[in-house]
């Protein structure tokens, strides 16, 4: 906090309160039982400057959630399969993995399902290569094929790509050929006929960390996404297994500064770390917002000018 000068006979006093939050108590839900896009309206402002208030800063102080959104979700369920006939024509094929928690097996499994559903006489199959590096290979009795991520209909940036890659083991932008080619740009030759071994590790986790926005405060703190200043005012790691609690409590005395004068609202998205709303399948919430409020108080001690100006009682 910056060095503050005051006026005699004033003391600076810092008070602490807190604003609890829980999504079940919600005024406006944005995103239906998603639970991450919120706004909590309250009848007086929660937050309010006066001519005392000197500084006015706040952080999230706990956060619980359960980790209930699946690893196959809204943001990275689709992908297409390009598969080539007799004559070297293409014909592609958009597919779409059912929501849900999977391990290898369970994917494979769901994801053979998808193939023989969706492409007719289909000849492709995924099967785990190798259980110690955990990747996928997926191998054609037929032709040769290429796999690569689809956008959704904004075409601006990373986040708005379906980042099925990163759950199969491939680069979302990157489009992966089997057989021979040059590999240059955004385009990838395996160098195996009618093959195609992942070229990363499988990732069945989930997400990595949450990020908390509080949309109607601007705050100083920087995403990696935006590259300027973000309405974060909290990161939170995921380090348990789906379905179980996220507990996060804070443990450093990391402040932001709160510039707005009065906020009778609070609007609150919660997302991954490339803006994607999570979707938390109607598992709800809980946070403690802390506001730390700085201003100056007339002092109850008399100053020395004072007393000596009033004379001295014996």
């Amino acid at each position: 906090m910056p060095t503050i000068t005051i006026e005699d006979n004033y003391d600076l006093v810092k008070e602490h309160y807190l604003i609890i939050l829980d999504s079940r108590n919600a005024t406006t839900y944005n995103n239906g039982n998603a639970l991450t896009n919120l706004t909590f309206a309250f009848p007086n402002p929660v937050i309010s400057k006066r001519d005392d208030i000197i500084a006015l800063t706040g952080s999230v102080s706990n956060f619980t959630c359960p980790n209930s959104q699946y690893v196959i979700n809204q943001n990275n369920a689709y992908f297409l399969i390009g598969y080539f006939d007799n004559l070297g024509y293409a014909a592609e094929y958009t597919i779409q993995m059912p929501n849900g928690y999977y391990n290898p097996t369970s994917f494979v499994t769901a994801f053979n399902a998808l193939l023989n559903y969706t492409i007719p006489s289909n000849k492709l199959t995924l099967s785990i290569y190798n259980t110690q590096i955990c990747r996928f290979n997926l191998v054609s009795t037929g032709n040769d094929f290429y796999l690569k991520s689809i956008t959704k209909e904004i075409f601006t940036n990373y986040k708005e790509l379906y980042r099925f890659g990163e759950v199969l083991g491939y680069d979302d932008k990157v489009s992966y050929y089997s057989g021979y080619g040059t590999t240059i740009n955004n385009i990838y030759y395996s160098g195996v006929p009618k093959q195609l071994l992942m070229p990363f590790i499988y990732n069945l986790s989930g997400i990595n960390s949450i990020n908390i926005h509080l949309d109607n405060i601007q705050t100083r703190n920087i995403d990696s996404l935006t590259k300027t200043n973000s309405t974060i005012v909290c990161n939170i790691p995921v380090s348990c297994n789906p379905n179980e609690m996220i507990l996060f409590d804070k443990r450093s005395d990391f402040e932001f500064k709160i510039n707005e004068d009065n906020l009778n609202s609070l609007k609150i998205r919660l997302t991954d770390g490339v803006g994607n709303l999570l979707d938390l399948n109607n598992q709800n919430w809980n946070m403690s917002f802390e506001i730390i409020v700085v201003k100056k108080q007339r002092s109850q001690i008399k100053s020395f000018s004072e007393i000596i100006s009033g004379g001295i009682s014996i």
